[in-house]
């Protein structure tokens, strides 16, 4: 919990109540750029002096999580964008990679809604040379217009990048072969989104990257897991073995003292039970002594 004070305003601090830590504001300009453990407090305007307000922005937290993916199939496995080969190409192209690269940067006065990942679609066309070239088109329009900077020349297996996604044919096209690349939910395409898991594999690639110190992904999780497991036992032994020199030094301080809280507290149990049996002794024998002086009264 947070707590906005005006001490001279419209001056003031806002204290974190967990610890007491204050962070000082000349005013409510002031106060509204700045972020305090993520957090920034707009306020409309400035309190009298000595008044607070009190923000409890996370009380609420976990009562509120729930849990808003319960299908696999609200799961973003499939690859936004995708590709389709001309119907009429009679090279050899295939496609060797789609991936969606970064956000669209898109060429002067052109059509958002025409430019993937968005419906619509662009067009590569192929040219053969020499130089084998292509060129990208903007299937929002008609007819489609190129598209500034889409050109370029083609290498089989070299990834082609536009417009926030990358492509990547191998094979030889021939001159008028073209390749669609669209957001995969464009009708274009009818329901192979369903069958395309990209994100799920681009996800499991990572696994196999060198990012350790030349370890990949998987190898570099398994080592942290294995150093966490071994000083997690050694931390374990170490208790231990703290604990057995603890109860040994116990017991030699006993011994050494010569007392032992356990033994003493067993005596004074036996001495109480003695001390009730002499006074149980002496009452007997009190009423035997009363009984005879009562028959020599007699």
């Amino acid at each position: 919990d947070y707590e906005v004070r005006f001490t001279t305003p419209p001056a003031g601090q806002v204290v974190r109540l967990s610890d007491g830590k204050a962070t000082a504001f000349t005013d409510i300009a002031n106060l509204g750029t700045q972020q305090i453990d993520g957090l920034t407090f707009n306020l409309t305007s400035a309190g009298a002096a000595g008044e607070r307000v009190l923000f409890k922005p996370f009380s609420a937290s976990a009562a509120n999580m729930q849990a808003l993916v319960t299908s696999p199939r609200d799961l973003a496995a499939a690859n936004p964008v995708n590709a389709a080969m001309g119907k009429s190409n009679s090279g050899t192209l295939q496609l060797g990679g789609l991936t969606a690269t970064g956000p669209l940067t898109l060429p002067a006065n052109a059509n958002p809604a025409a430019v993937p990942p968005v419906l619509g679609g662009v067009q590569l066309e192929f040219t053969v040379g020499p130089p084998t070239t292509y060129a990208a088109f903007d299937r929002g329009t008609n007819p489609p217009t190129a598209i500034p900077g889409g050109t370029g020349t083609f290498v089989s297996g070299q990834p082609i990048s536009i417009n926030g996604w990358s492509i990547t044919l191998q094979g030889s096209p021939k001159t008028g072969d073209s390749v669609t690349v669209g957001n995969a939910l464009d009708p274009q395409y009818g329901d192979a989104y369903t069958r395309n898991a990209g994100n799920a594999s681009a996800l499991v690639s990572v696994r196999d990257k060198k990012m350790f110190d030349e370890s990949t992904m998987g190898d570099g999780y398994a080592g942290v897991m294995a150093q966490v497991g071994t000083r997690t036992q050694s931390a374990l032994y170490a208790a231990e073995l703290s604990s057995t020199i603890a109860s040994n030094l116990e017991a030699d301080r006993t011994a050494v003292s010569g007392v032992n809280l356990d033994e003493e507290a067993a005596k004074l149990i036996q001495y109480q039970q003695a001390y009730q049996a002499s006074a149980k002794m002496l009452q007997i024998a009190q009423g035997i002594f009363d009984s005879l002086i009562q028959s020599m009264g007699r």
